[in-house]
């Protein structure tokens, strides 16, 4: 007793309090390390990615738009031409095995109207003139070019382009047991403008898809970066013992889970200031 009293009075001369010389015990608290997230740089790699997303898109919509574009001017240009001498064929077959002239010569022209045709006539077997309805009219190449399948019958096919004029062939009976072929020269102009028709359709659809993309990344894309830069802005506080406010982010993919610790995480260490004896 009187050493400690002794103790006591040496402690009082000195300055200093029992509470100096013996402070209590704390129980160490739970600390989170600072650090700073860069925001600007989360923007920018978002931004990224939306224009990478955007020109992969667009580069693929016009890699098979094209394709898909170029095979359709093929199959429209031989449906169209298809179905335009089919009926007139038909029409024809009558007339020529009666050997009707003025028939002949009526259809040949509602043939000439509905293909646009510069020329048309009949060939035989031999590729020889059946029939010409202006002789003078006809191009000697345009007689002589390609020489008809004799295995395509019933088939229209489109030969090489002769001096400016696409050749169709078409097959048809010329007489009992004999095969002979429609040939019609159409303008390549012609065919030209329902090319370019088809292609700015092309564009315009492709044009259009395009913009579709494009909004629909931006949407998918600006929630994504709206959850990463709230996501960041609540490690930020939150490293700098600032967070008060629950994280606004839910959700069952990678962002909301993590933003799901962080809550637990955030509510953890007010626990732990409240009571620094312990949770």
């Amino acid at each position: 007793m009187v050493v400690e009293k002794v103790r006591s009075i040496l402690d009082r001369v000195r300055g200093r309090s029992e509470g100096d010389r013996y402070p209590p015990r704390r129980r160490p608290t739970a600390s989170v390390p600072k650090f700073k997230i860069k925001l600007k740089s989360i923007k920018v790699k978002c931004l990224l990615v939306t224009v990478a997303v955007v020109l992969f898109c667009a580069v693929a919509m016009y890699v098979s738009f094209g394709s898909v574009a170029s095979s359709t001017m093929e199959d429209y240009s031989r449906s169209a031409m298809l179905a335009a001498i089919s009926p007139v064929a038909e029409n024809l077959v009558t007339p020529i095995l009666q050997e009707d002239q003025q028939k002949i010569k009526t259809t040949f022209l509602s043939l000439v109207n509905a293909t646009k045709a510069k020329y048309a006539f009949i060939l035989d077997e031999d590729a020889d003139p059946f029939y010409i309805a202006e002789q003078d009219s006809i191009p000697a190449s345009l007689l002589a070019a390609n020489k008809p399948d004799k295995k395509s019958a019933g088939i229209s096919q489109k030969s090489l382009l002769v001096d400016g004029e696409l050749v169709w062939d078409y097959a048809v009976p010329i007489a009992k047991g004999k095969l002979g072929w429609i040939r019609i020269g159409i303008p390549a102009s012609a065919i030209t403008e329902t090319v370019k028709s088809l292609a700015l359709l092309a564009v315009v659809v492709g044009g259009l898809c395009l913009a579709f993309g494009i909004v629909i990344t931006s949407v998918v894309a600006g929630r994504f970066s709206r959850k990463v830069l709230m996501l960041a802005g609540a490690v930020e506080n939150l490293s700098a013992g600032e967070s008060k406010e629950p994280i606004p982010i839910s959700g069952d993919d990678e962002i909301g889970l993590l933003a799901e610790a962080l809550e637990r995480l955030r509510l953890s260490i007010q626990v732990l200031k409240r009571h620094p004896g312990g949770l």
